[in-house]
């Protein structure tokens, strides 16, 4: 059986190994040099770093296992982290019941309310329930209004923008069950993974094993045709060719599949058409000092133009980065948006004026080099009753099956969860 996988991010990568592994021709097509999609990474002097920051939590137990299978084990670290937020024109711990009870902007009451609603969070399982109505609405009814507009609002403005009033209660939840699952018993210490020389390690593992398996990996050639072939068989076109399969599964966003596959019923486009995604630019700065003393800072500021900054060497070590200190700048955005299309010249002139607001040691000559990336495509619009939206792994042509961060629910999109569709997915075409 010959099968083509569209798309060279995690979960293409993990299906492709999974089919090899079992004997299956794969050919798997990435339209970028580099494979990994969103978890790719760059070169920098001598070391490897994400492009867009990663870690991964004590439960993502579909990654560990396959970190383990590929005998990265020893490579994976776990470590503690601290969580800020800057409210009030200042950065405030706020990653543990202790420093939330010293958190002033909040009352006694609402403290209780918040914590009380975080741990019936936590222990809910019942998300189906929770789909059926809004994030704001259900945090204002139940943590109250002033916790909203301080914690859940801004995160929510900050991931979907002017859309945050649309997002589901459930997708909110899973945030909160993962978060809280990396937790110890007390709830004190965070505990997040990190492969030890970048997640790269995993990706340059998945392409060793598949073309050790003698599957075929095509960088740099990117898919313009998906259409049915003669005895259901199915044709892939590229810039470079025709390649003809037995089956085909799709990775890439639903926008790209439809124009890539022009014979899917129109009823059909115009369903996966109403999955609306934001953007991201993603903006990583090497500082001669340190910015923070946390890893992660949340932003509960909407007059700063982004939604959260994470600095990569409170969590690993700097001397691991030639003792450079790595902050990355996470924004979510539209596509018309002036900051997602300005250069990137004028988004680092914007950003420095907003971090000498939150640290105002903060000079722009801190900054030996700076690197921007963009994704079209980054983040699924989670709206109520999200799951009646979400396109089946089989699509209405014979033996093209679909695959995207789009079907990752109630969960967020992450690793963790795009190894478990690469993993779905290889069954459900063995299976057949």
């Amino acid at each position: 059986m010959k099968i083509g996988i569209v798309g060279g991010g995690i979960a293409g990568l993990t299906s492709a190994y999974r089919l090899s592994k079992q004997g299956v021709d794969v050919t798997l097509f990435e339209k970028d040099k580099m494979l990994g999609g969103l978890a790719g990474v760059i070169k920098i002097d001598n070391f490897l770093l994400e492009k867009y920051y990663h870690h991964i939590f004590t439960t993502d137990l579909e990654i560990i296992r396959l970190i383990e299978d590929l005998g990265l084990k020893e490579k994976l670290m776990w470590l503690d982290s601290r969580m800020g937020l800057y409210y009030d024109k200042k950065i405030h711990p706020f990653g543990t019941p202790g420093e939330l009870l010293k958190f002033k902007h909040l009352s006694v009451l609402d403290k209780l309310r918040f914590g009380a609603t975080v741990l019936f969070l936590k222990r809910y399982n019942n998300w189906k329930k929770l789909e059926k109505v809004t994030a704001a609405e259900w945090m204002r009814k139940y943590a109250g209004e002033k916790v909203c507009k301080v914690i859940w609002e801004p995160l929510l403005i900050a991931k979907f923008g002017k859309n945050f009033n649309r997002i589901s209660m459930a997708w909110l939840w899973g945030k909160i069950k993962l978060r809280g699952s990396s937790r110890s018993k007390t709830g004190q210490k965070e505990k997040l993974g990190y492969l030890m020389g970048s997640f790269g390690l995993l990706i340059d593992q998945l392409e060793e094993e598949i073309k050790k398996n003698g599957g075929a990996i095509k960088k740099g050639e990117s898919v313009v045709n998906i259409s049915p072939a003669q005895e259901d068989r199915i044709f892939i076109k590229t810039g470079n060719g025709k390649y003809e399969f037995d089956k085909v599964i799709s990775t890439t966003a639903l926008p790209l599949l439809i124009k890539m596959t022009p014979e899917l019923p129109e009823e059909y486009k115009e369903k996966i058409k109403g999955i609306e995604y934001t953007s991201t630019v993603c903006v990583i700065l090497i500082l001669k000092n340190s910015f923070t003393y946390n890893y992660w800072e949340n932003i509960s500021d909407n007059s700063i133009p982004f939604g959260g900054v994470i600095e990569h060497t409170n969590f690993i070590w700097p001397s691991a980065y030639n003792n450079k200190n790595i902050l990355y700048i996470s924004n979510y955005l539209y596509r018309e948006d002036e900051l997602y299309n300005c250069s990137k010249e004028e988004l680092l002139d914007e950003y420095s004026k907003h971090l000498k607001k939150m640290n105002p040691n903060f000079a722009k000559d801190w900054i030996e080099d700076y690197f921007v990336f963009h994704d079209e495509f980054a983040q699924p619009i989670v709206t109520i009753n999200y799951s009646q939206a979400i396109p089946d792994f089989k699509s209405p042509i014979k033996n093209l099956y679909i695959a995207n961060m789009a079907q990752i629910y109630p969960e967020d999109r992450g690793m963790n969860y795009s190894v478990r569709l690469g993993n779905k997915i290889s069954e459900i075409v063995l299976e057949e």
